[in-house]
């Protein structure tokens, strides 16, 4: 797969990523009396669709990215779209469900620490000679 199809590839996925946030915040803005915490829900939505969108674009997906934007705003961006969007998710599945929402949460957390980790080790055994 050459490096415009990978690109395209995943701003395919981050723009469907985006356009599930916002059918959800419309949701929660629609049935806002009815959901605890849907100011902070919106909130956290409002953080993560324009992260979302900027993180389609400075993400390291090529090579070619990764010399045309700094990695910190790459992880920033990256940060600012899951970690808010993974919350607002945790807080609508905590009511319905306080432990499934706890349990969500948790299970985010690990997984997003596995994955740090994995590209954190493979990016050290990269710079070892």
């Amino acid at each position: 797969m050459d490096d415009t199809t990978k690109r395209d590839d995943f701003r395919k996925m981050m723009r469907a990523y985006a356009g599930f946030q916002m059918a959800t915040a419309l949701i929660v803005s629609a049935k806002a009396g009815d959901v605890c915490w849907a100011w902070i829900v919106l909130s956290l939505f409002a953080v993560s669709i324009p992260s979302t969108y900027a993180y389609s674009i400075v993400a390291h997906i090529t090579e070619q990215d990764m010399q045309r934007y700094p990695a910190r705003i790459s992880h920033i961006a990256g940060f600012l779209t899951y970690i808010p969007s993974g919350a607002a998710l945790a807080l609508l599945i905590g009511v319905a469900s306080a432990f499934a929402g706890v349990l969500f949460a948790v299970t985010g957390l690990i997984w997003g620490v596995v994955i740090v980790g994995t590209v954190w080790a493979n990016a050290r055994k990269k710079k070892q000679p």
